[in-house]
Protein backbone atom coordinates (compact mmCIF):
# COMPACT_ATOMS: atom_id res chain seq x y z
CA UNK A 1 0.00 0.00 0.00
CA UNK A 2 1.00 3.66 -1.09
CA UNK A 3 0.23 6.41 0.07
CA UNK A 4 0.17 9.59 -2.12
CA UNK A 5 1.99 13.19 -0.91
CA UNK A 6 0.97 16.16 -2.77
CA UNK A 7 2.49 19.43 -2.67
CA UNK A 8 1.46 22.59 -2.95
CA UNK A 9 2.90 25.48 -5.11
CA UNK A 10 4.39 27.03 -2.55
CA UNK A 11 6.30 23.66 -1.18
CA UNK A 12 7.27 22.74 -4.93
CA UNK A 13 8.87 26.83 -5.15
CA UNK A 14 10.90 25.90 -1.76
CA UNK A 15 11.95 22.42 -3.00
CA UNK A 16 12.46 23.17 -6.24
CA UNK A 17 14.08 26.90 -6.05
CA UNK A 18 11.97 28.19 -8.78
CA UNK A 19 10.06 30.95 -8.19
CA UNK A 20 6.01 30.87 -8.59
CA UNK A 21 5.94 32.84 -11.07
CA UNK A 22 8.24 30.69 -13.38
CA UNK A 23 6.17 27.67 -11.69
CA UNK A 24 2.37 29.07 -12.60
CA UNK A 25 4.27 30.04 -16.28
CA UNK A 26 5.16 26.68 -16.85
CA UNK A 27 1.55 25.29 -15.92
CA UNK A 28 -0.25 27.32 -17.82
CA UNK A 29 1.71 26.47 -20.71
CA UNK A 30 0.99 23.10 -20.23
CA UNK A 31 5.33 22.33 -19.85
CA UNK A 32 4.72 20.82 -16.28
CA UNK A 33 0.91 19.68 -14.93
CA UNK A 34 -0.41 19.89 -11.34
CA UNK A 35 -1.52 16.08 -11.04
CA UNK A 36 -2.59 16.61 -7.59
CA UNK A 37 -5.52 19.23 -8.72
CA UNK A 38 -5.52 21.97 -10.51
CA UNK A 39 -6.48 25.50 -10.26
CA UNK A 40 -9.50 26.49 -10.51
CA UNK A 41 -9.52 30.16 -10.58
CA UNK A 42 -7.86 32.70 -8.31
CA UNK A 43 -6.76 31.69 -4.96
CA UNK A 44 -7.41 27.96 -5.26
CA UNK A 45 -4.81 25.57 -4.79
CA UNK A 46 -2.74 23.51 -7.42
CA UNK A 47 -1.27 20.43 -6.23
CA UNK A 48 1.73 18.82 -7.32
CA UNK A 49 2.97 14.64 -7.26
CA UNK A 50 6.56 14.08 -6.61
CA UNK A 51 6.65 13.04 -10.25
CA UNK A 52 5.65 16.44 -11.08
CA UNK A 53 8.57 18.21 -8.48
CA UNK A 54 10.75 16.01 -10.90
CA UNK A 55 9.56 17.55 -13.86
CA UNK A 56 9.90 20.72 -12.70
CA UNK A 57 13.92 20.32 -11.38
CA UNK A 58 14.06 18.73 -15.14
CA UNK A 59 12.77 21.65 -17.00
CA UNK A 60 14.62 24.08 -14.50
CA UNK A 61 18.01 22.42 -15.49
CA UNK A 62 16.91 22.14 -19.20
CA UNK A 63 16.30 26.20 -18.78
CA UNK A 64 18.97 27.18 -17.15
CA UNK A 65 21.04 25.17 -20.15
CA UNK A 66 19.12 27.09 -22.87
CA UNK A 67 16.13 24.89 -24.27
CA UNK A 68 12.76 26.77 -25.31
CA UNK A 69 9.67 26.08 -24.02
CA UNK A 70 8.75 24.60 -27.21
CA UNK A 71 11.49 22.03 -27.17
CA UNK A 72 10.69 21.40 -23.31
CA UNK A 73 6.74 20.69 -24.08
CA UNK A 74 8.28 17.88 -25.77
CA UNK A 75 11.31 16.81 -23.96
CA UNK A 76 8.99 16.71 -20.67
CA UNK A 77 5.87 14.67 -22.45
CA UNK A 78 9.01 12.10 -23.20
CA UNK A 79 10.65 12.01 -20.27
CA UNK A 80 6.79 11.43 -18.46
CA UNK A 81 6.45 8.58 -21.25
CA UNK A 82 10.00 7.14 -20.63
CA UNK A 83 8.94 7.32 -16.53
CA UNK A 84 5.53 5.74 -16.73
CA UNK A 85 6.90 2.55 -18.86
CA UNK A 86 10.07 2.19 -16.74
CA UNK A 87 7.85 2.35 -13.51
CA UNK A 88 5.08 -0.11 -14.92
CA UNK A 89 7.69 -2.58 -16.11
CA UNK A 90 9.54 -2.47 -12.75
CA UNK A 91 6.22 -3.33 -11.07
CA UNK A 92 5.43 -5.95 -13.17
CA UNK A 93 7.25 -9.26 -11.88
CA UNK A 94 6.66 -12.72 -13.26
CA UNK A 95 6.17 -15.81 -10.88
CA UNK A 96 7.20 -19.02 -12.06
Amino acid sequence: MSILRYYTAKEVVLITGVSYRRLDYWVRKGIVCSSGRDALGRGSLRLFSFGDLVDVRVVKTLTEHGMRPTALRECIKRFREDRKSTRLNSSHTDIA
